[in-house]
């Protein structure tokens, strides 16, 4: 039976070993300095934070936006459709996760709902709705489709009816 050979060891060069001894007591200084902020209270973990007012969690709340549809492109009613170009870009509340997950589930399904309702209107319709009515109505299509949650609002960064 063979036994395995060890490769002989050599000595340590002399720029490893102090790094080695450099390294640790850097590391020893480390702890060293943490445990005594510690023991001494000077240590005031999160006391750099502020507590959420009503008036943060609003804003949170009002900047959390739902941009995940992208720029859709859906033609209109008429002999010759037009091409309405809209970004549809929802509110909702940061903190309902369910509901962001539900739309980021049926992305596909809401993209389609708002193709289909564009390609269920004349350029005229579209004209006399105007943005308000637009929105109004494609908010109530969209929250029909949602079951954990209705989105607040709708907005088009980017729309354009080009003929």
């Amino acid at each position: 039976m063979r036994g395995r050979k060890t490769a002989p060891s050599r000595p340590l060069p002399m720029g490893e070993i102090v790094l080695l001894i450099i390294a640790s007591l850097i590391l020893f200084g480390i702890l060293a300095g943490t445990a005594w902020a510690f023991a001494s209270g000077r240590a005031k973990p999160g006391s750099g934070f502020s507590a959420r007012t009503p008036e943060t969690e609003q804003s949170l709340r009002d900047e959390a936006m739902f941009r995940d549809l992208g720029t859709l492109r859906a033609p209109t009613a008429d002999k010759v459709p037009s091409v309405a170009a809209l970004t549809p870009v929802f509110a909702y509340d940061p903190g309902d996760v369910a509901f962001r997950e539900e739309l980021a589930a049926k992305k596909n399904l809401l993209r389609g709902a708002i193709v289909n309702w564009f390609h269920g209107k004349t350029r005229e319709e579209l004209e006399l709705l105007g943005d308000e009515g637009i929105k109004r109505e494609l908010l109530t299509v969209i929250n029909a489709l949602l079951d954990t949650g209705k989105a607040s609002r709708l907005f088009f960064p980017d729309y354009l009816l080009i003929d």
